[in-house]
């Protein structure tokens, strides 16, 4: 909901600025558009801009913000709920990456979009653009005319060549996890030194108790930091071992948002204002990141910059590749070392269960929690219900059954199409796991992590649900047994019984 009720005459006169409604148009060629009408929500879609009146008139309807697609469409009009992954791929011309930092503090935010700024030079690229999302965030975009045409990707034991127009969200994913990564221990520094070292000053920032900001780690024989819980790291310390000092968990509080990356994902248009601030979606210097205040964008003063958000006529083709190399590198290299990090454990989650269903009844908390309704974070929940059902074993049809009942449950429902285009755009596709314990911003954040005792032993929750259902499997192997002998007997004590009487 809106956090504050914007004048109607004040975003009639905003939209009616001529120069504010071309710079708007700018990002809107062949992208899908939504109207946001205040509290009433969006308008129909697909829909786009064409003409600068279009966003007056608009707003003299009720509107207060405009959204448009990171995806280029050859026809965005030919868009429904309906529309399968094949044929998304068939009209989408390319797509724009913008990463979205995205925090409680407008401060740590503003550190972190610069860092990225900073990431994405080292990387080689130099069309780098940077808006202001309008209230705590930032947005930080390349457009696709900076990325190679095809790139190497593997795809299980193969590589092969793939055009990087179709490799959406799969690359702007790996880009933005890469990316991450590669800043997380700066960031943190840097955060930690904006608060002198003061762990309970950067929770009360970010709405945290300070151990939920804290992570505990070892480094292993390949200088990779392996997370602990607080009472392994005590354990550790007490029988004499030396560890690093415990470090600020970036994550629980700050991210660049992937889940949001997904098929016919909408981000705020430039110059577009802010439902929950009232301010503008500013286009901003990608060299004074650090020197923004909030208070530059209010309507009143802005005027439209010269630095363009996603300004295509600057970049060249392939000063990207860089970028997409590493990050798909990265994300593959990340993918094996998970397969292999803890193989003790392997043979326990790769035993003939995995073949059949898992029960609701062996779900984690965290998931039965979800599947109780929600009243925030309802697109995470629907992104972890889809992966983990599908890596339970869980087919398309029950799997269907089972999120438009929970969608039912929510305190406000997802739109049934939106979900079931989810749900379809997944179908048939690699399965994926869904994010681990250890992320907070899907599962603490939305309020469902409430952990027992065996989830201090696993690292993510089909995990659970497999060590649950071996647990299960071999209760009843004893039971079966056990009726087996009772019924032989049962069958030699009719037997003499039959031949007394014979």
């Amino acid at each position: 909901q809106c956090e504050m009720e914007l004048d109607r005459k004040k975003v009639i006169d905003y939209y009616s600025r001529r120069e504010t409604q071309e710079e708007m148009l700018y990002n809107c060629p062949k992208r899908e558009v939504a109207v946001r009408y205040g509290d009433a929500g969006f308008g129909k879609r697909p829909d786009v801009l064409i003409y600068p009146n279009d966003i007056l008139e608009f707003a003299r309807d009720g509107a207060t913000s405009f959204h448009v697609s990171e995806e280029i469409w050859k026809n965005p009009l030919l868009l429904s709920q309906e529309s399968s992954r094949q044929f998304l791929e068939s009209i989408r011309e390319g797509w724009d990456l913008v990463l979205d930092i995205d925090c409680h503090e407008f401060y740590y935010s503003r550190i972190a979009a610069s860092l990225v700024v900073e990431q994405l030079r080292r990387e080689g690229v130099r069309s780098i653009s940077v808006k202001f999302s309008g209230n705590k965030g930032f947005h930080i975009g390349v457009p696709f005319e900076a990325f190679p045409k095809a790139v190497p990707f593997r795809n299980g034991g193969k590589v092969e060549k793939r055009e990087v127009r179709t490799l959406f969200p799969e690359a702007p994913r790996a880009i933005a996890n890469y990316i991450s990564e590669r800043i997380k221990p700066r960031l943190a520094d840097l955060i930690l030194k904006s608060e002198h070292g003061d762990y309970s000053a950067i929770a009360a920032r970010v709405g945290k108790k300070p151990s939920e900001i804290i992570e505990y780690g070892l480094l292993n024989s390949d200088g990779i930091w392996k997370p602990l819980s607080s009472e392994e790291y005590k354990a550790l310390i007490r029988m004499g071992k030396e560890l690093p000092p415990p470090r600020l968990n970036i994550s629980s509080f700050l991210e660049i948002d992937t889940i949001l990356i997904a098929p016919r994902h909408l981000y705020r248009l430039a110059y577009s204002l802010n439902e929950k601030s009232g301010l503008v979606s500013l286009p901003i210097n990608p060299d004074e990141v650090l020197n923004f205040e909030r208070e530059e964008a209010a309507p009143e003063k802005v005027n439209p910059s010269r630095f363009r958000f996603l300004r295509r006529e600057d970049s060249q083709e392939g000063e990207a590749e860089t970028l997409f190399r590493n990050a798909l590198d990265w994300e593959f290299y990340s993918r094996e070392k998970q397969q292999f990090e803890i193989p003790e454990k392997r043979e326990a989650y790769t035993d003939s269960s995995s073949e059949q269903p898992i029960p609701k009844d062996l779900f984690p908390p965290c998931i039965k929690n979800i599947l109780s309704g929600l009243s925030d974070g309802r697109k995470r929940a629907l992104f972890i219900l889809q992966n983990f059902l599908s890596s339970v074993g869980w087919n398309y049809e029950d799997a269907e059954r089972l999120i438009l009942e929970w969608n039912q449950n929510n305190k406000e429902p997802l739109r049934e199409n939106y979900v079931k285009g989810q749900l379809r755009y997944r179908k048939g596709g690699k399965r994926v796991l869904p994010p681990n314990c250890s992320n907070k911003m899907y599962y603490s954040d939305i309020g469902v992590c409430t952990p027992d005792a065996l989830c201090q032993k696993i690292r993510n929750p089909v995990n659970y649900s497999k060590i649950r259902m071996r647990s299960y499997q071999e209760e009843l192997k004893k039971i079966r047994p056990a009726r087996n002998v009772k019924k032989q007997k049962g069958v030699g004590i009719r037997a003499k019984e039959d031949s007394k009487q014979a």
